[in-house]
């Protein structure tokens, strides 16, 4: 695994949680950001984040993506869709799924990274900005171990409270 400081992470999404995590994993990692928000970007980049105009550009060369959707139905636009970023990812990436979006499809989209060499890290999360920003969250985990390992640097600067579920991605939903 690499070392934290060779480690870089995208957060794509700097709204009210995702602003406050990507803030606070920039104090030892890499983190690219991307928001469809000027101000949401202009913000990241006061704190140390590197603004990117675009999705695919920010995931560009990347350990690891942070997402935080809605619900399935923007997971698979994320990822998938006309912009989707599934196939820019580098191989042996990861996705680090943050939103409780239910079961239905996780085996679908874990399928579909499989054929561009990305795992699923299903790590939905209870806690608000403040405690987002000071790594206080509570994250429950589903994925691989291989896939958890390389998410750790993420998930152990976001979490005070990790709690692995099992070793399917959908296990933390």
């Amino acid at each position: 695994m690499p070392s934290s400081s060779s480690y870089s992470v995208a957060v794509l999404g700097l709204g009210a949680m995702g602003l406050p995590m990507a803030t606070r994993l920039s104090s030892e990692l890499t983190v690219n950001g991307f928001d469809i928000a000027q101000p949401r970007l202009d913000l990241a980049a006061a704190a140390g984040i590197v603004p990117h105009d675009s999705a695919a550009s920010a995931v560009k060369g990347v350990d690891a993506v942070l997402l935080a959707v809605r619900n399935g139905e923007q997971l698979h636009e994320v990822l998938f869709g006309a912009n989707g970023i599934a196939d820019k990812l580098d191989e042996g990436a990861v996705v680090i799924l943050t939103s409780t979006v239910g079961t239905d499809g996780i085996a679908e989209v874990v399928a579909r990274l499989e054929q561009h060499s990305v795992e699923l890290v299903d790590a939905p999360l209870s806690g608000g900005p403040v405690r987002a920003g000071e790594g206080d969250l509570l994250i429950v985990v589903g994925a691989t171990p291989a896939a958890r390992e390389k998410a750790q640097p993420v998930l152990g600067l976001l979490a005070s409270t990790l709690t692995v579920v099992g070793d399917r991605p959908g296990d933390g939903q």
